[in-house]
């Protein structure tokens, strides 16, 4: 089974603690996704495709554009992250990642980890094989149950 099929997130009656929307397309961020599901034993993490027809349905608010050039992550509230915030948001629903979660976010850095975010989002397609989306299939991409 896909790690981030829909019967791999949480069920309807535990909401998750984030909905992070991802680049379906992307090698590096299918492969982020998957990172994290392996490591998410709680499922506090749903992650989404944003070529999905149910962002728009589930964040309107949210211009398609946002979408193409960095992570959303949303809290159950409505809060939503991006770029570095986004990912140190994740990481910090990760035991044992809070850490690197809180480097993340050190007040007066976001700048520059936000800057590196944006370099390698924008450069994605010339990491060669990193950014080619992995076979679901492939045992060494992520869980298979």
């Amino acid at each position: 089974m896909d790690p981030l099929s829909s019967t791999h997130t949480t069920s309807q009656s535990k909401r998750p603690a984030l909905v992070a929307v991802y680049d379906g397309d992307c090698g590096i961020c299918t492969r982020f996704a998957r990172w994290v599901v392996q490591r998410d034993g709680e499922r506090r993490i749903e992650f989404l495709p944003s070529q999905s027809p149910d962002v728009v349905k589930r964040f309107p608010e949210v211009p398609p554009e946002a979408y193409a050039t960095s992570v959303q992550v949303f809290e159950a509230d409505g809060t939503r992250f991006d770029q570095a915030a986004g990912i140190a948001r994740i990481l910090k629903e990760l035991p044992g990642w809070a850490a690197l979660a809180f480097v993340l976010t050190f007040p007066g850095l976001g700048w520059l980890w936000n800057l590196g975010y944006r370099l390698v989002a924008a450069n994605r397609g010339r990491f060669g094989s990193a950014c080619t989306v992995p076979n679901p299939t492939d045992a060494t991409e992520g869980p298979t149950s």
